[in-house]
């Protein structure tokens, strides 16, 4: 009987392409099928043996969930509720380090674009390494790392801009605008 099961699944595996097998014309479907003695299976058997494969796997899962139950109800409450709190203690630290985490990217992206940053994702990457949590959550050499990554990165961070106004520090006075000018030179303007 083994023998027929192996035989049946070589023909099965013969009769239907694989993933990543090349589709195969009937000329050499036909010789596969001779080189593998004759033995072919219909489609209705292979059928019939893949619902009863997946019927073993069910059958396979629900013993392991029955085991697991019997093992659990040889338990003591206690033990089970010490289980419980465990699980429920790493889950929160997970938890905790996650919105750590979270927290601080968010804090190194205000930080870069309050100093100008353009790629808020490349200057994170380039810091987070060297951030420093305090107890609060809070990063403690922020500034320095955003300065060094400006420094280290300037293509990451947007130019300063000084004023437009020619190198003027301060308001202009009446009469000294560039249309001021510009009506002087002509002999419009205001004297």
């Amino acid at each position: 009987m083994p023998d027929d099961q192996a035989d049946e699944s070589q023909a099965d595996d013969a009769a239907e392409p694989q993933a990543g097998d090349q589709p195969r014309s009937q000329a050499d479907r036909r010789d596969a099928d001779d080189d593998a003695g004759g033995d072919t299976i219909s489609v209705e058997k292979a059928r019939e043996l893949r619902r009863e494969s997946a019927q073993l796997r069910k059958r396979v899962k629900d013993a392991e969930s029955r085991a697991q139950a019997a093992e659990d109800k040889d338990k003591s409450e206690l033990q089970r509720t010490v289980e419980r709190a465990e699980k429920a203690e790493r889950d929160a630290e997970e938890h905790r380090r996650e919105l750590t985490a979270v927290r601080t990217e968010r804090r190194i992206r205000d930080a870069a674009e309050a100093a100008g940053g353009r790629n808020l994702r490349a200057i994170y990457r380039l810091v987070k390494d060297d951030a420093e949590t305090d107890d609060d959550g809070g990063i403690a050499n922020l500034d320095a790392l955003i300065a060094q990554a400006k420094k280290d990165t300037p293509e990451f961070f947007r130019p300063s801009v000084g004023k437009a106004d020619g190198g003027a520090n301060g308001p202009t006075a009446p009469g000294d605008t560039m249309n001021d000018r510009i009506r002087q030179a002509a002999g419009r303007g205001r004297t």
